[in-house]
């Protein structure tokens, strides 16, 4: 992923992390030559990579998550557990109430967000979220395929 994003000169926005899937695509963004940014929240894991990138200091959680917001023109979900989890449906609330119209990714890798989005599916049959809940995603299981598609809704927009 972080290849990819690079070679379509665009920057990578994250947490500030080290660790994980995201720690892994920050390198290899970097590695392809890309930009990369890291908004750090007080109190987080972020530390220094072995090179030079822009980094941006919240003053809380909460302001990470809008400073993301603002820096990024679409979002992408992997695979990950809670804090994945926060910022995509923060990122998902914050479309549904206009505060962007920025495409929203769900890199669905090796089927791992299909009990979610059978979860969304379900709270749209029940009426817990409107019909229109998912118009703003791109799902897909590889990185080709999502970033098109997400490529596809920023010019539409």
């Amino acid at each position: 992923l972080g290849t990819a994003i690079a070679k379509r000169n665009a920057k990578l926005v994250h947490g500030g992390g080290k660790a994980g899937l995201m720690g892994m695509v920050v390198i290899a963004a970097h590695k392809a030559g890309g930009q990369t940014l890291g908004v750090i929240a007080p109190h987080s894991d972020a530390i220094k990579y072995d090179f030079e990138e822009e980094r941006i200091q919240a003053a809380g959680y909460n302001e990470k998550k809008d400073i993301m917001i603002d820096e990024s023109d679409a979002f992408i979900t992997m695979p990950g557990g809670i804090g994945t989890l926060d910022e995509l449906f923060d990122v998902w609330n914050k479309a549904k109430v206009n505060m962007h119209n920025k495409p929203i990714g769900i890199l669905n890798t090796h089927k791992f967000y299909d009990h979610l989005i059978k979860w969304i599916d379900k709270a749209i049959e029940d009426g817990f979220i409107p019909e229109s809940g998912k118009d703003c995603f791109t799902i897909a299981d590889n990185v080709e395929d999502l970033l098109t598609s997400i490529y596809k809704r920023m010019e539409e927009n």
